[in-house]
């Protein structure tokens, strides 16, 4: 039992956590989409992106921590074999994060609308992910105390 309610809690927290790094990657995001205007970088020269702009790395750096935040609560579901929607949520979750940074580094190279559009779709969709995952854990919980009350 003191297994399951530490399980529980480790990812209570990886979500709180995920949900806290969403927060502030959009926090950071519209910073750096309102204040900022990035010039056209090429595949050469993108790591200069990052470097010549402390928003844009803070804001790559989030998404770095998100990322693998993400897939420290898949491990965590795999590993105390969490009910499979949790799992698979987790792994939607993630894979929405990776499929937003990409968008973002495609938006790097093009300054194209439609990849800044897909990263905050994407963002949102990831979001929606780590909070049906919370409530299903939550669900969870609940059923769990009924059954042993």
């Amino acid at each position: 039992m003191a297994a399951a309610v530490s399980s529980r809690r480790w990812m209570r927290i990886m979500l709180d956590v995920i949900t806290g790094l969403l927060g502030l990657q959009f926090l950071v995001g519209m910073l750096l989409n309102t204040y900022v205007t990035l010039p056209l970088y090429t595949t050469q020269n993108i790591m200069l992106a990052f470097f010549s702009n402390t928003l844009l790395l803070v804001h790559a750096a989030l998404a770095v921590l998100t990322f693998l935040s993400a897939l420290f609560a898949v491990a965590l579901s795999v590993k105390h074999h969490w009910p499979r929607r949790v799992l698979i949520l987790n792994i939607l979750s993630a894979l929405s994060i990776l499929a937003a940074g990409i968008a973002g580094l495609e938006f790097l190279l093009t300054q194209s609308p439609l990849f800044s559009m897909s990263m905050a779709v994407l963002w949102l969709v990831s979001f929606g992910f780590v909070g049906f995952s919370q409530s299903s854990m939550r669900s969870d919980s609940s059923r769990q105390r009924i059954k042993n009350a």
